[in-house]
């Protein structure tokens, strides 16, 4: 809602503040909160007693700054700018050296004169000066635009008033050109304007940027004290007309400074403006930069097409009030406002040229973003926000000579919402949220937002801010984030002990602040979200994230890596992980963890696990958080070994425990399991030799069959080193014949093929060649063959192609050597029975460059046995990717292909499919595989762009 509220007083102006003064008193200064002003209403000038140049003599120099000088006298102000004399010598790197704290300067040109001689005007013939204040170079001619004149004012004093200045004249930058000592006269008008305290002004700015082209009308009131000057040749005077003709707006400036009670705006024919610009909340909205134009109801005058005057809201405010992250301000000299209170609100047009009768328009326009540092307009040194709401256009009048007219405006739309209530204080820090991100904003001055969380030694963590507009877009031009972090026992209101990001925006991102920090104990911390400027706004919204990984689960791997989960705050998708500097395949993240496949690594050790968000360049990592392989502290210990007396081929339990220093289970940890003496299989592997790998409990086992007869020695060794030895005496042979599934789940009806397979042993051993002679109860069962040979490993197979009835019972036997013989069960499943379940692949979410991978599917009856020889049905269809559909009708994706398949699960249940893709395509594709009558299952894949 837009208010205004406008107040008449025909008074004479008793006490004005600058429009855009240069300077404001400090808390230091009796006159604290104005704009600070000359000492003495009759300044003098002193100027040194050589000449300027070779080609331009003393005199000549004379003229040259008495020209630029006196357009600051202005008939109606009680102030005057003029020539006091000469100074006592010509001021040169003869008498001008570098001391311990800076130049020193001859008596008559120190502040120590400022009661006799206010000015010092040097004319640095040579460059040398101009060199000792800038540095080495800076006098070159081809600088000439930025440092044909340099001034400072070096001296403040009570109640808060300027009492000395030195204004020095580049020599090397005049010559015999007339040009160029004009060049010299416009730069030395411009420095004398800065040294009585005029601050910049942006007015029909369209001149200096050139959009739209600027009239004549808009030129003869671009004000002399515009930020920077446009270049259109060798001198930029000529890129103006009347170059040495103050503008309506700098003539208010002075007005503004050095009007007193003898002043009149009624007789001058000016009236002033002044007042405060709010959001709805009453919170001050500063840093606009405010014009008036004026124009006529009646009469052939109509409107002015141009801006007359501006003023800066909060011009009078400090934009260096300290924050916990730099610490206290940096404005010593009390010089740039005062650090307390809010006065950002305030603008004061104090002296408007008009005609009796005139209308005014107050419109607003953001400070161009080039007008910061040195040009900076208003009082935000590091450059303005933007203007928050609806753009500013108030129309009031008629007004005549003497009007001071009062506004207070409520800007619609701007953002007022100051609630702050989720962020702690320095000495109670709020808790992050669980998930490591939160929107807050930065309102009331000075106002600090202190937030904590609980760390570990050898982890790092980022600390991600990004400041936003009001429509929650990422912006460079609202606040300006900046971050601190303290150890939990760092004393408060101290500086920044952990870590410091004292520059707003180093993030990759735009409007991103970004602190990175390592701990080295475990503790609690704190850190701060300032703003570099600690005026704080409604409009300096906010997001944070706090990106750190604590811990990671098992700590413990073997060589050829597995699964862990990283469990921490603020992961997002697309987040990467490296173990020991290898990339760790993703498989699944959430705010809070991350699983991953850690890659297998051929050294061993402690490894650092860092996960990296490629798209802001945040990283955490977690020093040496995993260990590849043992360590020498590992204990291994054996709680399960074969008797003293094993038969050859009898398979016999080995289980082995492995716990580090501390006592605690290694999981993944890995053992070598061999007989150095005799003659075993290790059955993990089938082999004689076998590693194994700790489960969670620190537990591997495994079956020993001793493969002949005699005395055999077991030893079991951790990479670690730790070793254990079992020994035992292995007796008599033995023929076996061992079906692998003594029970099989069939599919009813013709059609249904699986393979029984049966071990074949003698002493224990693989008795490869070995023929087998199969039977069956049934003819039903389907046998293509009835005799088949054992394999090298002893295995011995049959493929079949069943046609068993619903429910019907059958049984296969196998036999070798005639007599050895083993029996497998057969049960056939009917169709209604049949069911089907993922076994991996699902849930695959990849990137529209990656490939999906192979689904494998499980057919089941209705008790969970696999079952094989069952045919499954596969459909496939791949549509369009699309993001979420929240509201509204959603939109129908594009179907790219379909396909149709059946296979036939095996022994196992198992089948597999292949999805179907496009190469380089953002797609979903979804499965269907249906088995029997009643068991069906889908599948969603997705490949995202």
């Amino acid at each position: 809602m837009k208010r205004v509220a406008f107040c008449v007083l025909l008074l004479c102006v008793s006490v004005l503040h600058a429009a855009n003064p240069r300077w404001v008193a400090g808390s230091q200064w009796t006159n604290v909160g104005k704009a600070m002003t000359w000492y003495r209403n009759d300044v003098q000038y002193f100027v040194d007693i050589g000449p300027l140049s070779s080609a331009v003599n003393h005199d000549a120099a004379v003229s040259l700054v008495d020209a630029a000088a006196s357009v600051w006298n202005l008939n109606a102000l009680p102030f005057t700018l003029k020539n006091g004399g000469s100074l006592a010598e010509d001021v040169s790197s003869i008498n001008v050296y570098t001391g311990s704290s800076g130049l020193i300067w001859p008596t008559d040109v120190s502040s120590s004169s400022y009661t006799s001689k206010q000015i010092a005007v040097v004319l640095d013939a040579d460059g040398s000066i101009t060199d000792a204040l800038l540095g080495s170079g800076a006098s070159e001619p081809s600088n000439c635009r930025t440092n044909g004149v340099t001034e400072s004012v070096d001296l403040f004093i009570q109640p808060g008033k300027i009492a000395h200045a030195r204004i020095v004249v580049n020599g090397r930058c005049s010559g015999a050109a007339a040009e160029q000592q004009l060049q010299l006269q416009y730069q030395l008008m411009r420095a004398f304007g800065r040294v009585l305290g005029i601050g910049w002004s942006q007015l029909n700015d369209n001149v200096f940027t050139g959009s739209p082209a600027p009239t004549y009308a808009q030129q003869m009131h671009w004000p002399i004290m515009h930020p920077m000057d446009i270049i259109c040749g060798p001198y930029t005077y000529q890129c103006l007309p009347q170059p040495f003709t103050l503008r309506e707006d700098d003539i208010a400036a002075m007005w503004l400074l050095y009007a007193d009670s003898t002043t009149s705006l009624a007789a001058s024919n000016m009236m002033s403006i002044n007042g405060n610009i709010y959001s709805s909340g009453v919170h001050p909205l500063s840093g606009v930069n405010l014009t008036v134009t004026r124009y006529q109801r009646w009469g052939s005058y109509g409107v002015d097409g141009f801006q007359s005057v501006s003023n800066v809201t909060g011009f009078n405010m400090s934009f260096d009030r300290g924050n916990p992250v730099t610490g206290a301000s940096g404005d010593t000299q009390g010089i740039y406002g005062p650090i307390v209170g809010d006065v950002g609100s305030s603008f004061n047009f104090g002296a408007i040229p008009l005609s009796t009768g005139t209308y005014i328009t107050l419109a607003s326009e953001p400070v161009n973003p080039l007008y910061k540092g040195a040009y900076a307009v208003g009082p935000y040194q590091m450059g303005s926000p933007t203007p928050s709401g609806s753009a500013i256009s108030i129309s009031n009048g008629a007004y005549g000579p003497g009007a001071n007219v009062f506004v207070s405006y409520i800007v619609p739309n701007a953002a007022s919402e100051c609630s702050t209530a989720q962020d702690g204080t320095e000495s109670a820090p709020g808790a992050i949220p669980a998930g490591g991100t939160w929107s807050s904003r930065l309102c009331g001055v000075g106002h600090s937002s202190w937030m904590g969380f609980a760390v570990k030694a050898g982890r790092t963590a980022t600390v991600e801010v990004t400041a936003t507009d009001e429509n929650g877009n990422a912006s460079s031009t609202k606040a300006m984030p900046l971050i601190g972090m303290w150890h939990g026992s760092d004393a408060t209101g101290t500086l920044p002990g952990l870590a410091a990001q004292t520059v707003a925006f180093n993030g990759a991102r735009t409007g991103m602040s970004q602190l990175r920090a390592s701990f080295t104990a475990t503790e609690n911390v704190r850190f701060v979200i300032t703003d570099a400027r600690g005026d704080g706004r409604p409009d300096y919204t906010y997001r944070a994230r706090v990106l750190y990984a604590d811990s990671v689960s098992p700590t413990r791997l073997s060589s050829s890596g597995g699964t862990v989960v990283i469990t921490g705050t603020g992961f997002a998708l697309g987040n990467t992980v490296t173990i020991g500097g290898l990339a760790a395949n993703v498989v699944s993240i959430s705010a809070t963890s991350i699983r991953v496949v850690a890659p297998a690594l051929t050294s061993s050790g402690a490894k650092n696990v860092t996960v990296t968000d490629l798209s802001t360049g945040g990283t955490t990592t977690m020093t040496g958080a995993i260990t590849y392989g043992g360590v020498s502290s590992d204990v291994l210990a054996m709680t399960s070994q074969p008797a003293a007396t094993v038969a050859v081929g009898a398979p016999s339990l080995l289980a082995l425990q492995l716990k580090d220093g501390n006592g605690a289970a290694v999981r993944n940890g890995e053992i070598a399991v061999s007989a150095s003496a005799g003659s075993v299989v290790v059955g993990a592997c089938n082999l004689a030799r076998c590693t194994l790998v700790t489960d969670a409990n620190g537990v591997a086992q495994t079956y020993i069959t001793p493969s002949a007869a005699g005395a055999i020695t077991v030893n079991a060794v951790s990479s670690g080193g730790s070793a254990v030895q079992a020994s035992f005496t292995a007796t008599a042979a033995s023929r076996a014949v061992t079906l692998l599934r003594p029970t099989e789940y069939v599919a009813a009806g013709s059609g249904a093929t699986f393979t029984p397979a049966a071990d074949v042993t003698v002493n224990g051993a693989a008795a490869a060649g070995t023929s087998v002679l199969w039977t069956a109860s049934t003819s039903r069962a389907g046998f293509t063959s009835s005799v088949s040979t054992a394999n090298a490993g002893g295995m011995s197979s049959i493929a079949t192609t069943g046609a068993l009835r619903d429910g019907e019972a059958a049984t296969v036997q196998a036999c070798a050597w005639t007599t050895v013989c083993g029996t497998q069960n057969l049960i056939a499943v009917a169709a209604a029975n049949l069911r089907a379940a993922v076994v991996s692949g699902d849930a695959q979410s990849r990137s529209a460059t990656d490939s999906l991978n192979n689904v494998a599917l499980r057919v089941l009856d209705t008790s969970g046995n696999p079952v094989a020889g069952a045919t499954v049905a596969v459909y496939q269809a791949v549509s369009g990717w699309q993001p979420a559909c929240t509201t509204g009708r959603c939109a129908t994706a594009p179907v790219y292909g379909t396909a149709t398949s059946s296979t036939i699960s095996d022994d196992d249940g198992l089948v597999t499919v292949s999805p179907l893709q496009y190469a380089n395509t953002a797609a979903v594709t979804k499965i269907t595989a249906s088995v029997g009558t009643q068991g069906a299952i889908t599948v969603t894949l997705v490949k995202t762009p």
